[in-house]
């Protein structure tokens, strides 16, 4: 079959995708894949990651024509193996029956969602509709905002959300860059995202200006190490 993509990705702070959608976009360029970008949350009534449930949303009925499979990235996600295409990382989830993938999370959380990849198709769409209509007040602005009431949802006896979602081991799609980490979710050279989550944003900044200096150098294979000794034993 026949798969084309759209990567998309949404947020307010400039100084965060100042530095990674230029990644992205250089990642969509070779590969031939659409890449949207927003700077305009759709709610002030919710944490800004919330906006991603609206945009996937819209994503799906724009291009249910043209593209097949909408991928939600994060805005402090660097890809660190341009190489690797989506099809390839993502061909369980897409020769399986699920409409909606993520990967397992560390630290106690079923998943994470700051890769999402979702298929264009109505149950798709209902699914990201069920998580939005399903926030309470304090996932409205606390915890892991649509994670947390996702992941609720997943939980639930007789889940009419679990059937519908594909959960990737860890490290498949995406992987922590951040001192400290479980060595199982820590990222390696290689791999193909790495994900600087979990710290403020002046060092998520540090960290992805890291990120973008290893990138530039020019080196034998994407599978050198010096950053990954850098991480894994900071100063």
């Amino acid at each position: 079959m026949l798969y084309t993509f759209t990567v998309c990705s949404l947020s307010n702070r400039h100084q965060v995708y100042d530095i990674s959608w230029k990644n992205i976009s250089d990642y969509c360029k070779i590969h031939g894949y659409q890449f949207v970008c927003k700077t305009t949350v759709f709610t002030q009534d919710r944490h800004p990651s919330w906006s991603k449930i609206p945009l996937l949303q819209d994503l799906i009925l724009q291009n249910v024509a043209t593209t097949n499979i909408v991928v939600w990235m994060d805005d402090d996600m660097m890809i660190t193996n341009p190489t690797m295409d989506l099809k390839t990382l993502l061909l369980p989830f897409l020769e399986s029956s699920c409409h909606i993938a993520v990967q397992e999370d560390t630290h106690g959380e079923l998943f994470n969602c700051g890769f999402i990849a979702v298929k264009c198709t109505d149950q798709s769409f209902d699914c990201l509709q069920e998580v939005w209509d399903a926030c309470d007040n304090f996932e409205s602005r606390r915890g892991y905002w649509e994670q947390t009431t996702m992941q609720r949802l997943y939980r639930k006896r007789n889940s009419t959300l679990k059937p519908h979602m594909y959960i990737f081991p860890p490290k498949t799609v995406q992987s922590f860059f951040r001192p400290n980490e479980d060595p199982e979710y820590q990222w390696s050279p290689g791999d193909f995202i790495a994900h600087v989550s979990g710290l403020d944003v002046r060092e998520r900044i540090d960290y992805m200006l890291d990120l973008e200096e290893y990138l530039a150098k020019p080196r034998i294979s994407v599978y050198d190490d010096d950053i990954h000794r850098q991480i894994t034993h900071p100063k």
